[in-house]
């Protein structure tokens, strides 16, 4: 029998050099942690220093919808009014059904019975971008942990005493999301020329949709606005001349939108003009001999011609494309692709075409798009909260395959207060992105923050021919 002392004496001499190798050893897994949590403190340093570096910029908002706030007061805002639009059409697509929403979004009905259908469906849609945009909102604006059955009749509360008195814009805009200025498309009545929008908050774009989609009640409209008769294709062109006229004089608007992928195909091919006016006098005379398809390539003359008035009044084209809010739109998705755009890139090389919402679900096809055309640009408004995960996955491609002034990373596209949660979301991930391919290699700290200041500010104010003077905005003559 081999005694221990016996046995730790036949080691010894079986492996001499065991004792310096283990010594060895553990020195070596002492030493490469030691250079690993050095490795992780340096790049935890330079993520605080980018981040820093993004935290200190003045956003410009590239795309909003809001209404003036003289008009915000006069509506009566409570918890459910965070739920309505992006995070109520999550909820719907996780299986609530009409009656449900209906309910929830009934302001006369009492809080718990509305709570009750939110946090049923609230489970299930929290895990999105919208889910976790409207948490980051409660949090930074209400000091709200967590959304619960006891939390949202504070938020509830909160957001009544909030919108009571003017000055919350300023609170949420300027002092929270740090934003210099909002470019907004305003909808509705609030297109109206004469609608009021301060101009050390906003400047506005202007939709010419009305003049391409072609009817009779609009050619009425459009008469009993500017004050002219109609009577031919002529005279509609010279009314929709100046209408830009006056939008870019008297309004002083910074550039043009338009929505309709909501209702068709992008694609828009060339009509000569003497078939767009035997249309025309169509639609003047007897509307319904025209087909669908005559219709459309109406449209697309029209169109045409608007964005050719961009390029006369060198006015950046800002174009929806790609995801269609809410649930069940009739348009298909396809129809949506920028891709369809590319004779326009082709015909007008002078013009300015904005893509919007990075053309969500089509980041591939506008890499392409954006890298080929010169007047082809990236706006990732909108796009933040559709899917953190692929707006980080597609700025770090956009920025490897893009030329960095032609990218615009960032656009609230929502209510003013999910514009602050938008706001936070998008300099997260911005601050990730830049910082990651710091650590990759491909820029240095001192161009990732250059880059920085570009996307999500100075390529908006360039493109959109901006300027400030006395704390207002306004587009530069």
């Amino acid at each position: 029998m081999i005694t221990n002392h016996r046995w730790r004496g036949f080691v010894i001499r079986a492996f001499p050099n065991l004792r310096y190798r283990l010594n060895l050893f553990i020195i070596l897994i002492i030493s490469s942690l030691i250079f690993l949590n050095s490795c992780n403190s340096g790049e935890s340093a330079r993520y605080k220093r980018i981040k820093t570096a993004v935290d200190k910029i003045w956003l410009i908002d590239t795309h909003e919808h809001f209404i003036p706030e003289s008009e915000s007061l006069e509506s009566e805002p409570d918890f459910f009014s965070l739920v309505i639009g992006y995070l109520q059409a999550d909820m719907i697509s996780s299986g609530m059904s009409n009656d449900e929403l209906t309910i929830m979004l009934d302001n006369k009905k009492p809080g718990e019975e509305r709570w009750k259908v939110f946090s049923t469906w609230w489970e299930n849609a929290k895990n999105t971008g919208y889910g976790e945009a409207l948490q980051v909102t409660v949090k930074g604006l209400f000091d709200v942990d967590e959304i619960n059955e006891a939390s949202f009749q504070e938020i509830d509360r909160k957001m009544r005493e909030s919108n009571k008195t003017e000055g919350w814009y300023k609170h949420v805009l300027k002092d929270k999301s740090h934003i210099d200025v909002s470019i907004v498309d305003p909808l509705g009545e609030y297109a109206k020329p004469g609608t009021y929008y301060p101009a050390d908050f906003f400047v506005k774009v202007r939709r010419f949709d009305n003049f391409i989609t072609v009817n009779q009640n609009g050619i009425t409209a459009i008469e009993t606005q500017y004050g002219i008769k109609i009577k031919s294709l002529t005279d509609y062109l010279n009314v929709l001349d100046m209408a830009f006229n006056k939008a870019v004089n008297e309004e002083g608007i910074a550039g043009i939108k338009t929505g309709l992928a909501y209702s068709r195909k992008m694609r828009f091919e060339e009509v000569p003009q003497e078939v767009a006016e035997k249309l025309f006098l169509k639609v003047m005379n007897s509307p319904k001999n025209l087909s669908p398809d005559e219709f459309i390539q109406l449209q697309d003359f029209m169109f045409h011609q608007v964005v050719a008035f961009s390029e006369k009044y060198k006015l950046p084209f800002q174009i929806h494309t790609g995801m269609l809010s809410r649930n069940f739109r009739p348009n298909p998705i396809e129809n949506t692709n920028a891709l369809h755009l590319s004779n326009l890139f082709v015909k007008y090389r002078n013009a300015k075409f904005v893509i919007f919402h990075g053309s969500y679900p089509y980041m591939s096809e506008l890499s392409y798009l954006a890298k080929h055309y010169p007047n082809v640009y990236i706006d990732m408004c909108w796009m933040h909260i559709i899917s953190p995960s692929a707006s980080k996955r597609y700025l770090e491609e956009w920025l490897l395959t893009v030329p960095s002034n032609k990218i615009m990373a960032f656009g609230g596209d929502a209510s003013v207060e999910w514009t602050y949660g938008h706001s936070v979301i998008a300099r997260k991930n911005v601050t990730e992105v830049l910082t990651k391919m710091v650590n990759d290699g491909y820029y240095t700290e001192s161009e990732a923050i250059t880059i920085v200041e570009k996307i999500l500010r100075t390529n908006a104010i360039e493109l959109f021919n901006l300027e400030k003077t006395d704390n207002q905005w306004r587009r530069a003559r």
